[in-house]
């Protein structure tokens, strides 16, 4: 249903303006024609309910567009796009209120052995199986992105590393016990001052390599201010 609005949008809205320019004409042409008896000013009364909405049919079909233009459709977890506009407004943030900021960058240990073992269709179900955990693991002020395949970032907002690493931990552990097949690797880094989003994913790819040497562990680090 997503992708078909998504696809379809100009049809979408190009029928609904056909429809209710019709349903104006019709109305036009019967009080023309003497079959409806109202005045002109209730006519365009009538019309003005009519655009009015259809108006907010359109704003509600803009908003879901521009909702699932920064959603994952297949894990229905937010997108990388949206975290390039997150990212540089917690940096804006904790430069401004000196808030911590925690980042987790989650990876699916040996996760081409499973797509060639098991077919995509498996791996495209344990992504979603792990994003899942994700969901139920974290509060309502973090942020899960998927970043591409089977790899996620956590943004952990005004958080410290003891509290994103406990986090990690039981993320890490919940994966291993109710996937199949499926353990995590995890990097976690605290941002430093003066931070920018190159240097985040540079130092995150590094905690997390050397989570993967042990596989199904959590590594994490303070960044340099």
């Amino acid at each position: 249903m997503k992708h078909q609005l998504f696809q379809n949008a100009k049809y979408v809205l190009g029928i609904g303006g056909l429809f209710v320019g019709l349903i104006m004409y019709g109305i036009t042409l019967a009080v023309e024609l003497g079959a409806v008896d109202i005045t002109m000013s209730t006519m365009w009364l009538v019309f003005t309910v009519i655009l009015a909405s259809l108006g907010l049919l359109i704003g509600r079909i803009i908003s879901i567009l521009h909702h699932w233009a920064y959603r994952d459709f297949l894990t229905d977890t937010w997108n990388r796009k949206y975290f390039s506009t997150r990212i540089k407004a917690e940096l804006k943030d904790k430069e401004k209120n000196g808030n911590d900021l925690c980042l987790a960058l989650i990876d699916m240990d040996d996760f081409k052995k499973i797509n060639d073992c098991y077919g995509h269709d498996f791996g495209d179900k344990a992504i979603r199986k792990v994003a899942d955990v994700l969901k139920a693991n974290i509060r309502a002020t973090d942020s899960i992105v998927r970043i591409g395949g089977d790899e996620f970032v956590i943004i952990f907002s005004q958080t410290d590393l003891a509290c994103a690493k406990l986090i990690a931990e039981r993320i890490r552990k919940t994966v291993a016990e109710e996937c199949e097949y499926v353990t995590v690797s995890v990097g976690v880094i605290e941002v430093g001052e003066a931070a920018r989003t190159t240097d985040l994913i540079q130092e995150m790819d590094h905690m997390l390599y050397h989570a993967k040497k042990m596989k199904n562990s959590v590594t994490t680090m303070v960044m340099e201010a």
